[in-house]
């Protein structure tokens, strides 16, 4: 449920009961992160849109990339002559040249894809199932805080880990 509250009008309809509240999620607040990719999504969000990014923008972004790529690598390749000769059979490949994609490749190649998203890697396991590495599900794992009548990112789960620790 609390996937479903992060983002909502849950910290205006609230008011103050909500003052306090934590909300964990997958969704990251791309404006908290510190990496280039993340500012640059962000700025570019607001060029765009003229708010900072909603709830679920940075995966779906990622997302869509992580598709576009793997179906780009379905285009068959063609073999360019490498000489003028035509007896060899050699050559370099190619993609693209207007050949249509190869969508049945899609799944198999998605099946094995290995992407590096804005907050964390994206990658399936056997049953084709997102998997994280060992440590990946706390990476991924947000915790917003409401506090002045909006949600306010704090960390991924191993970030509040590291804190804790340093503190502690």
């Amino acid at each position: 449920m609390q996937h479903l509250l992060y983002g909502s009008e849950f910290p205006r309809l609230a008011g103050a009961a909500g003052e306090g509240w934590y909300v964990v999620t997958s969704a990251v607040d791309p404006s908290a992160l510190t990496s280039a990719e993340a500012r640059d999504f962000t700025a570019a969000w607001r060029r765009r849109h003229g708010s900072a990014p909603g709830p679920y923008a940075t995966e779906a972004y990622d997302t869509v990339r992580m598709l576009l790529a793997e179906f780009a690598g379905t285009v068959p390749a063609t073999v360019t002559s490498s000489s003028s000769s035509s007896s060899s059979n050699t050559g370099t490949p190619t993609a693209g040249s207007g050949r249509r994609p190869a969508r049945a490749a899609l799944a198999e190649r998605l099946a094995e894809a290995r992407y590096q998203g804005i907050a964390r890697p994206y990658r399936f396991g056997a049953y084709h199932q997102y998997e994280a590495d060992q440590r990946g599900w706390a990476d991924g794992t947000f915790v917003h805080h409401v506090g002045g009548g909006r949600f306010r990112q704090l960390g991924s789960l191993t970030d509040l880990e590291r804190t804790g620790k340093a503190d502690g």
